[in-house]
């Protein structure tokens, strides 16, 4: 039996988020670097794009003339849904159990620093007060939605130009 490629490419794309996150943690990126936040979102966005790539070529490859722009919206919006739980998921146990203040810190950093990312941004609250209330959970709810919303935007642009393409 073979594995279906959104399932497939959706574990090995939360796998390499969790890989990519401990890495961060060994690297100084979540603990005295701060200032190589960056690098996350970079990281993050060439792994979710090659997952969504590889899948949407093997589910082409599979389907053959029957591939559509449905289908591969489909396709990537299951890849990142198992995706998005799996790394949110390590996440949780990252915020809380392995790195519980990185959060924090970070926050403490920009403020420092006069940066302003994207948790005090999305506050609105240039003083960050009210993201250190609920930053974990904030985090995890960005997190999520951020890995799911840009997977699905890859997604979308690899199925047009997938279909442009074929003609």
């Amino acid at each position: 039996m073979e594995i279906k490629p959104e399932i497939k490419f959706g574990v090995i794309a939360g796998i390499a988020l969790i890989s990519w996150t401990i890495a961060q943690y060994f690297l100084g990126i979540h603990t005295d670097k701060f200032e190589l936040g960056y690098l996350t979102t970079i990281g993050n966005l060439i792994l979710v794009f090659f997952a969504v790539l590889l899948a949407l070529n093997e589910k082409r490859a599979d389907v053959g003339e029957r591939f559509s722009f449905r289908l591969g919206m489909r396709t990537g919006l299951l890849l990142m849904l198992i995706c998005s739980f799996l790394a949110t998921g390590f996440m949780f146990i990252y915020d809380y159990k392995i790195n519980p203040l990185w959060v924090e810190n970070m926050i403490d950093w920009q403020i420092s620093t006069d940066k302003n990312y994207s948790l005090s941004r999305l506050a609105n609250d240039p003083e960050a007060s009210a993201i250190i209330l609920s930053n974990t959970e904030m985090h995890l709810c960005i997190y999520f939605f951020t890995l799911v919303i840009s997977g699905m935007i890859i997604s979308m642009l690899i199925s047009v130009f997938q279909l442009i393409r074929a003609k």
